[in-house]
Parts: structure tokens; C-alpha cells; sequence
């Protein structure tokens, strides 16, 4: 059997800390982690997945005591009749009498807040925490903790909530962040920031020309103006030199946005951005890294991106899954930059307008690589990727990506171009649809497509269309393509087909690990065959009186009777409806073995597997296989 445990995707223990939920290590390892692993000592004695936590106690061991002899400690529930902080018998009441006890001791201090509700409305709209230089303060203590080891940041739930005792009104912000602060392990909810300017911005957290480190926290049912990051607001005016940080957070149910980045430097690392109405993330302008996060059933885009030429952006390691709006579904690019997307998913994601499901790639351009595009859905065209009009004209290149089961109920079942070049290399499509022009890829309007080394079949109603477009293809499997030169197949690749099909006896949303298990009680399967496989499924559409097309969705893990799929399929995929289980891997027998051109191919496939020159396949000495996949002997 071969070994489907070797996933692309690194998303990072953090996750599973932020949320108290199933090891998401497990459903996606790393190259450090093992398929067994569970609970968030997954990291133990190593920090394969980056997020600074060898000891596995859920905690980064960068983050150590600064100061072991200033401490300040806060309980809701103190009695002390003259609270001076400085033990938890004489807890101060409130997180900002903490803070203010804290500020300015020499060495930095940490603050200790015990679990419970702690409500921010005192006396004003402006009431707020407010952060302060070197203060850490940590949320998640019972209340007689000696060591920040023993907190429980899970179970000891402590809450700032925006509103006043009686929850008649609201702060504006309920956390105002601090350069060379820490915040962790609190849930921040009940910010309303639809005031007036500057009171717009960041109803959970407002962080402006400050860049403090957000760890373990959730931002929930906060609200802003349109657009202006209900959950936070991060900004910086360019004379600011610190780096933002915001690691292993929730942000979930926030209304205007989950997060908004404005010319900001950081990194968003281990996130979770979920049922955000206004979208999950934006980040216009600055330079931002986002690291093994999800973007799971946001309503508005899962993450904007919108920055100058200068500006950067990169997601690496994040899945983006039932993610819906009218202008795109997971990712909008928009302005003339270049981002860049490695080992990402991108599956089941929806748009009820003309853009694309996937990605909107809109006067800008894009490296993409390692990346899978499966069971998006638009009205329009190019349900996985659109490439829009664009003034400045940059290039695409798309790298070792998978394109399957995707629908455009126009041209490009996957792909989309207008006046851009795009570079496709090593990669698969199949089971691509759409209802006009180009299964796999349409292009017009001047634009150019190079296809090289990839595999392009089964998509409909046929491979590749075009007006007005120059379309190279070189060393490449097309199905009835006509391109019978430089190398090229017009023959059945032989995918690896695991013959495995059925109907749902149950479909439910584990909102706990942000999947959908999809069950066939009649099935047994050995646990984790399936990862990295697609399930075909019908699936009903929510325009056109419900017309069904057929989806594929990427396997995140299966257990004996049990596909998990990442996002809130629940919706789309009726219990009794027929599946089946596809594998794009190639057979012995496939002519795309050693069949590509290893000038061009990348060193490695989509999954990390080295070249292999297969004896008595293709020519002599070539290492490349055509496609996304490279057989392994």
C-alpha cells in the first residue's frame, strides 16, 4: 500500500492550542510529526512545526518570566479590602490596575489574571485595557497558580468583555495594544467600534503605530464600521519599526471583519479565522507572513490582499475552505503586487457573483506553488483562480498545483485569464467544469498561457479555450488538445484509482475541527489510507433552482467509515448522495512517467518526493514525471 501520510501542508500545533480542539497536527502533519501524534505535546523535545513550543505545554519556551520577581496579580472575584496585587490573596479587581501596578518596573513585569468576566464598561464608550511597555499579562489562572506552567488557559476561560455589568452598553475597544506587550490566553468580546473616527477600527483590539504579541486568544461577536476589523485593527504609519505578532488566535463571529491590517509588519501564525461577516483578513499594504492558519466559512472573502508593488505578502501552509461572497470566495488580490501562496488548500470554497470562488486575482500578480484547488464553485468563471483585467500586465506562475473538481457556471472551469501571462508548470487538472468555455483553463484578450510538464485531463467541455490568446504547450498530457508536438501526450495518464465509491449515511459539521464528516457505515477503511485524496460528490448549487454539479473536495483524514473534509460542507452535501474516491497519483503504467522536461519540473513534486527515473519509462536519464505527482516505484 502506498504511503499517503506525507501531506503538503505544515499547519502548525498552534492551532489546536488556540482552539482546545482535536490535534490539528494529525489531520495535516508536518515533516517533524507523525501521523499518531495527539494533544498539544506533539512538538516534545523538538519544534518541528515552528511555533516555539518544544515541551509540548502549549506555551512558545521563547516566552520565559523576564522578571520571576515582579508579578502582579488580578482575580474578579477578590475580597481584599486594600487589593495591592502583589499575591493572589490580594488580587487587584480589574485587569487595568494590574496593568498600571506593572508599568514601568524595571525588568518588565508579568500580569497574572485569574479565569471569570471581567467587563470593561465603567463609566464611557472609551473605557479600555489598556497595554503598557515590558507588561506581559496572561489570562487562564484558577487563582492560586506559583508558576505560569500551571495556568489552564483553556478551562480556566477568562473573558474581557466590552460590555458594561448590566450589558446595556459597550467600549469602542475592548483591548488597546502597546508596543513590547503581551497579551495571552483571553477571549476579548463585546467591542462595538462603529463610533466616530478614530473610533471605527477594532472593536476587539485596536492597534495603531504599536506592535504587541497576541498569543492563545479569541476574538469573538466583536463589531466596526464596513470593513475596519471588527475582531482587531493593526496599523502603522511607516516610522514604526516593530513587528506585529499574533499567534495560535480565534477570530470568530466578528461583524466588519475578523482582522484588518493597514501598512502593517508581522506575522499571523496558527490562526483560525471563522463565520466572519466582512471576510476573514485583510491586509492592505506592509509586509505580512501568514503561517498554518485556517480560513473556514468566513462570509465576505476569507482574506484580502491589497498593497502596492512594493508591499508583500505570503500564505504558506494555510487551508481556506467554505469560505463564500459575491466578489470571491477564499482570496481577493487586488492593486499590482505579487503574492505569494505555498502549500495551501483551497477547497470548497463559493461565490454567487462573476468572480471566482478560489482566488481573485484582480491588477495584480501571483506565485503559487504546492497548492491544491479542489471543489470551488462560482456563477461566473474560473471557480479555482481568475486572473481579472489588469493596467500593469504582471505575470502568474503556477507551480506543482493540483486543480480538480471545480466549476464555473462560465468559461474556465479552473483557470481564468485575461491579458495576463501565465506560466503553468507540473501540474494536474482534472474533473474540471464549465458551463461555457475551457474546462481547465480559458484565456482572451491578448493574453499568454505557457503549459509545461502537466497533465490536463477529463475536464469539460474541453481542455483548453481561448480568443485571442497564445497557448504554448510543451512536454504536456492534454486530452484531445491537438497538441501532438514538443512532447506532447493525448493519452489516458492512469491516475491510481483506489475504486472506492458509495453513499452518505451521515453528514454533520465538526465545528471543533472545522471539517465535515462525510460517513458510509457500509465501509472499512484503514485510518488515514485516504489522506490526501479527493471525494467526488454531488453537491447542489444555491443559484440557477438548485442544479447539481459534481465537487470534488480534498481528504484532510478518514478513519474506518468516516472522509473528514476541511470546512462546513453540511450544506452542500445531502446525506444518501452517491460518492467517489479519487486518487491523482500515477499508476505503473502511466506514459506521463519520465515523460517531462527536468530543465523546467521542479527538484521535487507537490508532496516533497524527489525525482525518480523509472527504468523503461519515457527517455533514458529523465527524472520528471508530467503532472503535479511523481510516481513512486
Amino acid at each position: 500500500m502506498k504511503d499517503h501520510t506525507r501531506l503538503l501542508l505544515t499547519l502548525a500545533v498552534a492551532i489546536a492550542c488556540a482552539t482546545g480542539c482535536k490535534n490539528v497536527d494529525e489531520v495535516a502533519p508536518d515533516s517533524g510529526d507523525t501521523a499518531t501524534d495527539t494533544g498539544p505535546g506533539i512538538d516534545a523535545g523538538s519544534d518541528a512545526d515552528g511555533d516555539g513550543d518544544t515541551d509540548g505545554d502549549g506555551d512558545s519556551d521563547w516566552d520565559t518570566d523576564p522578571n520571576p520577581a515582579c508579578h502582579r496579580y488580578v482575580n474578579v472575584a477578590a475580597t481584599a479590602v486594600s487589593p495591592d496585587g502583589l499575591s493572589w490573596g490580594t488580587a487587584f479587581p480589574t485587569v487595568q490596575q494590574g496593568i498600571n501596578s506593572a508599568a514601568g518596573q524595571t525588568g518588565g513585569c508579568e500580569v497574572w489574571v485569574a479565569k471569570g468576566l471581567y467587563s470593561i464598561f465603567a463609566d464611557n464608550w472609551k473605557n479600555t485595557v489598556k497595554l503598557a511597555p515590558e507588561v506581559y499579562v496572561y489570562g487562564g489562572f484558577a487563582g492560586d497558580e506559583t508558576s505560569r506552567d500551571e495556568r489552564d488557559w483553556r478551562q480556566n476561560e477568562t473573558i474581557l468583555d466590552g460590555h458594561d455589568v448590566g450589558g446595556s452598553n459597550q467600549v469602542f475597544h475592548v483591548v488597546t495594544g502597546s508596543d513590547d506587550a503581551i497579551l495571552d490566553g483571553f477571549t476579548i468580546t463585546g467591542g462595538d467600534a462603529r463610533g466616530n473616527s478614530p473610533d471605527t477600527n477594532g472593536g476587539g483590539m485596536y492597534n495603531v503605530d504599536v506592535a504587541p504579541t497576541v498569543r492563545n486568544c479569541r476574538f469573538v461577536v466583536n463589531a466596526a464600521s464596513k470593513g475596519r476589523g471588527g475582531g482587531m485593527y493593526n496599523a502603522m504609519n511607516g516610522s514604526v519599526a516593530g513587528v506585529l505578532t499574533i499567534e495560535s488566535c480565534v477570530f470568530e463571529d466578528n461583524d466588519n471583519g475578523g482582522m484588518v491590517n493597514d501598512t502593517v509588519t508581522g506575522t499571523i501564525r496558527g490562526c483560525v479565522f471563522t463565520r466572519n461577516h466582512g471576510g476573514g483578513l485583510a491586509i492592505n499594504g506592509g509586509k505580512v507572513t501568514v503561517e498554518n492558519s485556517l480560513f473556514i466559512s468566513n462570509y465576505g472573502v476569507g482574506a484580502t490582499n491589497s498593497f502596492t508593488e512594493s508591499d508583500s505578502c505570503r500564505y504558506k501552509g494555510c487551508v481556506f475552505a467554505g469560505n463564500s461572497s459575491p466578489y470571491a470566495g477564499a482570496m481577493l488580490s487586488v492593486e499590482p503586487s505579487t503574492p505569494v501562496i505555498e502549500d495551501c488548500v483551497f477547497s470548497g470554497n463559493f461565490c454567487t457573483g462573476q468572480y471566482s470562488g478560489g482566488i481573485e486575482n484582480y491588477d495584480g500578480g501571483a506565485t503559487v506553488s504546492r497548492s491544491i484547488f479542489s471543489g470551488n464553485w462560482t456563477q461566473g468563471d474560473g471557480a479555482a483562480y481568475r486572473l481579472g483585467y489588469s493596467a500593469h500586465v504582471p505575470s502568474v506562475t503556477l507551480t506543482s498545483n493540483v486543480f480538480v473538481g471545480n466549476v464555473a457556471r462560465g468559461s474556465g472551469g479552473a483557470i481564468w485569464n485575461t491579458m495576463r501571462t501565465v506560466g503553468i508548470a507540473s501540474s494536474t487538472f482534472h474533473g474540471n467544469e464549465a458551463y461555457a468555455q475551457g474546462g481547465a483553463v480559458y484565456s482572451d484578450d491578448f493574453g499568454t498561457v505557457d503549459v509545461q510538464g502537466s497533465i490536463l485531463w477529463g475536464d469539460g467541455p474541453v481542455e483548453i479555450d481561448k480568443a485571442d490568446t497564445v497557448i504554448n504547450v510543451s512536454k504536456s498530457d492534454v486530452e484531445n488538445g491537438g497538441y501532438t508536438t514538443n512532447g506532447n501526450l493525448d493519452a489516458d495518464p492512469l491516475f491510481d484509482d483506489p475504486a472506492i465509491a458509495g453513499t452518505w449515511s451521515e453528514v454533520t459539521y465538526d465545528e471543533t475541527v472545522y471539517q465535515t464528516a462525510l460517513g458510509d457505515d457500509s465501509k472499512s477503511w484503514v485510518v488515514g489510507a485516504l489522506k490526501g485524496m479527493f471525494v467526488t460528490v454531488g453537491v447542489a448549487a444555491e443559484v440557477d433552482g438548485g442544479a447539481e454539479d459534481e465537487l470534488s473536495f480534498y481528504i484532510a483524514d478518514n478513519t474506518e467509515d468516516t472522509i473528514y473534509v476541511w470546512g462546513d460542507m453540511s450544506g452542500h452535501v445531502p446525506s444518501g448522495g452517491f460518492y467517489s474516491v479519487l486518487d491523482l497519483r500515477l499508476s505503473a503504467g502511466s506514459p506521463c512517467i519520465d515523460a517531462a522536461d527536468d530543465a523546467v519540473a521542479p527538484v521535487t513534486d507537490i508532496l516533497g518526493h524527489s525525482r525518480v527515473d523509472v527504468a523503461g519509462k519515457g527517455a533514458d536519464g529523465v527524472l520528471a514525471d508530467m503532472g503535479a505527482y511523481e510516481y513512486e516505484p
